[in-house]
């Protein structure tokens, strides 16, 4: 990964799915590159699912430059979580909250 442009700053953001992940991180990481073109990709690793029961997540890391303001970079990702339909980890952990007791 090469220097930022001036005015631009580096971005690493980790990236994990446990449902349909080859599917859901494949469409995530090609929004990704649709907003910030120099995105570059870890490789992916899959790991067990710690702390409840459930499938393996597949995880990974991207790094890309940024002109915006980290507030709107966060805010692209979110619109890019609605446009794919992401459940958030928190969202399954509230829903499971009465499963835990």
């Amino acid at each position: 990964m090469t220097a930022p442009k001036p005015g631009h700053v580096r971005v690493f953001v980790a990236a994990g799915s446990n449902v349909e992940p080859e599917k859901n991180l494949a469409r995530a990481c090609a929004e990704i590159a649709h907003t910030w073109p120099d995105a570059h990709f870890s490789r992916a690793y899959r790991n067990v699912a710690v702390g409840f029961e459930g499938p393996d997540f597949i995880n990974l890391v991207i790094g890309f430059s940024a002109a915006q303001p980290l507030q709107s970079v966060i805010e692209n990702f979110v619109l890019s979580e609605e446009r794919i339909q992401v459940v958030r980890i928190d969202q399954v952990r509230a829903d499971r909250r009465g499963e835990w007791g």
